[in-house]
């Protein structure tokens, strides 16, 4: 396999030629750009049933369970942290695996693939379906621009990928036909079609992503709140956190292209959501007038607010861009403690996220803040929680934060018992506790 697909790029780039393109501005990668097992090393046909071909399940929220994926999702994320890691390792001045995303993506537009793969008769299909073609054509594309930036590759092999990337996303618009317009699905399809108006030059495409990222920007509410996200019921703040991170991705793509979004006007939005979001994470209270209405999302209580690793993806990008414009806010954000927790969990990862492509430690490298010195205050808090059906349960857990001890303390208890489980005692720790 590897002695062929060495044959194979090397084909593609015999007759080669300098192609100006973007994506990712290579420049932007100055950080720490590298991976493990990155090389996209496995056959080509386990794309055929995932990215080509692709046959999923209707979307249902309540299957909808993280971490309870089926083997197809799983293959799926799977593929797409390879991407990720390939582009990191290629954006760290890794040829080979330069080569290897060429031929990969060839590859995929030989096959025709990341399309939808439903009609619009069946639109939960064609929702699931989009959502991951939206996701991995980011993959692809992002890395592919990388690619070409590094090395040299057949201006008539680059024309054919164009073809195929224009109608790959094209395909995948999957909410301009629902009332739902403008939130993260949709600004992941803009994403893509900004990467592909950015390598190929397609002033439209490059239009159509920067009117869903004004879109979105002008929904933000007086107190900072994405409505069409925080509505979503227990994961309202889940979604604004993800939604900022891929306003900052395709803004960032945008501004490579050539299209400087960063107006005071966008700085002062993106400046009030963050606070939002912040003030929001502490105390989810800010965010329940919106989330109450549980839009698409029936589980859980809205009061108590689920966040994740990846709804602080935004931080980095935010530390990046606005050390100097909003003081104030970066060191509410440094001292946030869901923050602190994805800062010192993203030293660990050598991946990019799903809606942020490449890891946030190669392209957003913060020159005063180091993201290992980031630490949490030496004030610490407990939570007490107990289950009114079993007396056996007790759970203590400490955090920098009140509201995260009790998040921790709670997530373990309703682990093993879905009802009766309760606060029984939370505050700063004390001597001798």
């Amino acid at each position: 396999m590897k002695k062929l697909l060495g044959i194979l790029v090397l084909g593609l780039l015999l007759v080669s030629t300098t192609v100006n393109a973007s994506g990712f501005d290579i420049k932007r990668a100055t950080g720490v750009c590298k991976a493990n097992n990155s090389n996209l090393d496995f056959n080509l046909d386990t794309y055929n049933k995932t990215f080509i071909n692709i046959k999923v399940r209707a979307w249902d929220e309540k299957t909808d369970v993280e971490g309870k994926e089926g083997d197809w999702e799983n293959t799926m994320y799977f593929l797409m942290e390879a991407w990720s890691k390939a582009m990191e390792e290629c954006a760290g001045g890794n040829k080979e695996v330069c080569k290897i995303i060429i031929e990969h993506t060839k590859y995929l537009a030989d096959n025709n693939g990341l399309k939808r793969g439903y009609s619009w008769d069946d639109y939960d299909y064609v929702f699931e379906a989009t959502f991951f073609n939206n996701h991995a054509a980011g993959r692809v594309l992002a890395a592919y621009g990388i690619a070409i930036q590094q090395i040299n590759i057949n201006s008539d092999v680059h024309k054919a990928i164009g073809k195929w990337a224009k109608k790959n996303v094209k395909s995948n618009n999957n909410l301009n036909k629902g009332k739902w317009k403008y939130n993260n699905h949709h600004l992941n399809y803009a994403r893509a079609i900004a990467l592909y108006g950015g390598i190929w030059k397609d002033t439209k495409s490059l239009d159509k992503a920067k009117k869903v990222v004004l879109s979105i920007m002008k929904s933000i509410t007086k107190e900072g709140a994405l409505p069409l996200e925080a509505v979503r019921g227990v994961r309202g703040l889940y979604y604004q956190g993800r939604t900022l991170h891929g306003l900052f991705t395709t803004t960032d793509i945008l501004y490579d292209a050539g299209i400087d979004l960063y107006t005071d006007k966008f700085n002062e939005d993106m400046n009030r959501a963050v606070n939002f979001y912040l003030d929001a994470s502490l105390d989810n209270m800010l965010i329940y007038p919106w989330a109450k209405i549980k839009r698409h999302n029936k589980k859980g209580n809205p009061k108590k607010q689920e966040q994740n690793h990846y709804s602080n993806g935004w931080a980095p990008a935010f530390l990046y861009h606005y050390k100097d414009l909003y003081p104030a806010t970066i060191e509410k954000t440094k001292a946030n403690p869901y923050v602190q927790k994805f800062i010192n969990k993203n030293l660990k990862k050598d991946a990019g996220s799903m809606w942020g492509l490449i890891d946030s430690k190669c392209i957003y490298p913060i020159k005063d803040i180091e993201f290992n010195k980031i630490e949490a205050s030496n004030v610490e808090y407990i939570a007490l929680v107990k289950n009114k059906t079993d007396d056996s349960v007790i759970i203590k857990v400490r955090a920098a934060s009140k509201e995260l001890a009790i998040e921790e303390a709670m997530k373990k208890c309703t682990e093993k018992h879905e009802e009766g489980c309760y606060v029984h005692y939370s505050n700063q720790v004390g001597f001798g506790q």
